[in-house]
């Protein structure tokens, strides 16, 4: 039987945390933050077996691309 799990964590810049940084990682793939030009990129890493980004009806569909914030 499958158990299912899912994690949802706000990333707080003036924490010091980068949405597109936590994309790149949770996406294992390289992306570039259009806000700072910064490059991300995690596909070295293992473990994650599947990612997907879901839109509500109505979404600009520019949103399915990490990098976009």
């Amino acid at each position: 039987m499958a158990i299912q799990f899912a994690r949802c964590e706000y990333v707080s810049r003036s924490k010091g945390g980068n949405a597109c940084r936590k994309a790149s990682y949770n996406q294992r793939a390289e992306i570039r933050c259009e806000r700072t030009g910064e490059f991300f990129s995690f596909q070295e890493r293992e473990g994650n077996v599947h990612h997907e980004i879901l839109l509500p009806e109505g979404a600009d569909l520019r949103f399915k691309n990490s990098s976009v914030i």
